[in-house]
């Protein structure tokens, strides 16, 4: 890409291998390396990204293309690797009819682990957990900070609701973020409805059609 007013062009290169072949389903299933390079001014700039896929194969199938490993390097040094643990989950609406076709599992993300090196030798770590309902919706995403530290920790967790009339899924009516401790820091609800809500109720969804949002406010105790 050629930016103009004589700064240098941006480069970007992409590269895959290690082509995969579903033998289920007879066809190319996609690669399980990609490579992308972006060219700088020196070769301490510039930057080699390797990332990693899942095959998605037999019962893991909905894994496919779903990334579990990336490592960025800057010059000859590594400046960052990416790990994340992948599960699948049948939702319960599925299992309760007797459904076991695996590709209509849910992919869920267990776990990232990020490896920050940036010219050190012992890399500092982050992580984040995950935990799903029932349905494979996400309800609580525990992010622990730096893992050398302590007091950076944060925790979201979210409550959903769906209608069967009209067939409408997973809008999320409550959100709280909580310290490592415990401590609040904030919480939200949010109303749905449709063109005839005049009140609307906390888990009635309607259409589905956002109407009301309100925030807590700890100092006085109220909405």
């Amino acid at each position: 890409v050629d930016v103009g007013a004589g700064a240098p062009r941006r480069v970007v290169l992409y590269g895959v291998r290690d082509g995969v072949w579903d033998a289920d389903e007879r066809r190319f299933a996609g690669f399980l390396v990609g490579r992308q390079a972006t060219a700088g001014t020196s070769a301490e700039t510039t930057a080699l990204t390797e990332t990693r896929y899942h095959p998605g194969l037999g019962e893991t199938r909905v894994l496919r293309g779903q990334a579990w490993y990336a490592r960025t390097e800057r010059g000859a040094e590594v400046h960052q690797i990416v790990e994340t643990e992948w599960d699948t989950l049948l939702p319960r609406s599925l299992a309760d009819q007797g459904v076991v076709d695996p590709r209509l599992r849910v992919a869920v993300m267990r776990s990232a682990r990020t490896h920050h090196f940036e010219g050190e030798s012992t890399p500092r770590q982050t992580l984040s957990t995950y935990l799903y309902d029932l349905e494979g919706r996400q309800i609580e995403q525990r992010d622990e900070g730096r893992l050398d530290l302590t007091g950076d920790e944060l925790v979201t967790q979210r409550a959903y609701a769906s209608g069967d009339r009209p067939w409408v899924r997973d809008r999320v009516i409550q959100e709280w973020l909580r310290e490592g401790d415990n401590t609040l820091v904030s919480h939200s609800r949010t109303y749905f409805g449709d063109e005839t809500t005049v009140t609307p109720v906390l888990g009635q969804v309607g259409k589905g059609w956002p109407v009301k949002s309100e925030a807590w406010l700890a100092e006085e105790a109220r909405w």
